[in-house]
């Protein structure tokens, strides 16, 4: 299946960080998502419901990365395709996390992970 929905610079806040300046309060982070999924009945029947509803998606990512902390960027790209595979008709996602200005002189540090719906 090659159909893909994408989704760029999603701007989330959160905990995030490994020193204890970083945990005092929320950082915006930007998130970019590529899922996987059959678009077919979509494409033929112009229906939201046959697709990911990309605002409802954006919701449900920020509300539960508000409601965590994380030390790594790489457990928030797990928490966003955690979220993504909540939705059956998602069988793969990538998921980069940008964390701007993590790094002095550094203008972006950047994880990505890809993860397929185990059968």
């Amino acid at each position: 299946m090659s159909d893909q929905v994408s989704l760029r610079a999603m701007r989330v806040s959160t905990l995030v960080g490994v020193h204890a300046w970083e945990r005092l309060a929320p950082r915006d982070l930007l998130v970019d998502l590529d899922l996987t999924l059959d678009l077919d009945r979509a494409c033929r029947t112009d229906d939201l419901g046959q697709t990911i509803d990309y605002d409802a998606l954006v919701t449900l990512i920020r509300r539960r990365l508000q409601t965590t902390a994380r030390r790594l960027i790489e457990a928030v790209a797990q928490d966003v395709a955690d979220v993504c595979f909540d939705d059956a008709r998602v069988s793969a996602v990538t998921v980069t996390v940008h964390k701007p200005a993590a790094v002095h002189d550094v203008g972006d540090v950047a994880v990505t992970i890809r993860r397929t719906r185990a059968r």
